[in-house]
């Protein structure tokens, strides 16, 4: 589950919840771990749960334990993998890359942003 934008902001991330709760209808706790970025702990952000739903849970780890965080080292997977030696020449390019990185880590049921109940 992903969204698109020209930039990261906490609309994004607002919409990213939004996709998720509407993803996992049948939840009846949905914990999103995240770290310690400006977006996720705006003042739009943080009340997104009481907009998409209650059953959203935001948690913030530490903010110096990347390797206690199964999301930011699969992310740095990504980076190394994806974005850090990027030959596009065009977004549209890249975020193809990505797609398919993601798909295939989906595919060995480690997809970075699927998140379970």
């Amino acid at each position: 589950t992903w969204v698109e934008s020209p930039r990261k902001n906490s609309a994004l991330f607002v919409a990213l919840l939004g996709r998720i709760a509407g993803a996992s209808p049948h939840a009846r706790c949905i914990h999103v771990v995240l770290d310690n970025w400006a977006i996720h702990s705006s003042w739009r952000s943080q009340a997104a749960p009481r907009q998409i739903g209650e059953r959203l849970r935001l948690l913030f780890p530490p903010p110096c334990c990347p390797d206690e965080n199964r999301t930011e080292r699969i992310c740095e997977d990504l980076h190394a993998k994806v974005t850090r030696d990027d030959r596009c020449r065009t977004m549209e390019n890249l975020m193809l890359a990505v797609r398919a990185w993601v798909r295939h880590r989906s595919r060995r049921r480690l997809c970075p942003l699927r998140l379970a109940a």
